[in-house]
């Protein structure tokens, strides 16, 4: 169940407030300005990175970046510096010397 990020949680009373203050947008907003990581943000609050980011993604306008080798199938070898696909010549030999042997010959 997704809850609509305009309407937050409302704090029962005032003792929860105190002790939930990550339910509050305007303090959520304030420690994000205030601290350059979700890991930071979550120390600020006592709570696990996980529930930092989610809180973060619900009251702020923070993204959380991809990561892992999934990445890996969007790049392109000129995204690390390498030839185009297909750019490559067959290394030629011309002096009489051979491929070594983990160069792909036969």
């Amino acid at each position: 169940m997704s809850r609509n990020p305009e309407r937050p949680p409302t704090p029962k009373n005032e003792r929860d407030r105190d002790e939930y203050p990550w339910h509050e947008p305007e303090n959520v907003r304030a420690a994000w300005e205030k601290h350059d990581s979700v890991a930071d943000v979550g120390r600020h609050f006592g709570i696990s990175s996980d529930t930092a980011r989610r809180i973060l993604e619900r009251y702020t306008d923070y993204e959380p970046k991809e990561y892992g080798s999934h990445k890996l199938n969007d790049l392109n070898p000129e995204d690390v510096g390498l030839s185009p696909l297909g750019s490559a010549k067959p290394e030629v030999l011309t002096d009489g010397g051979t491929p070594h042997p983990d160069a792909g010959g036969d």
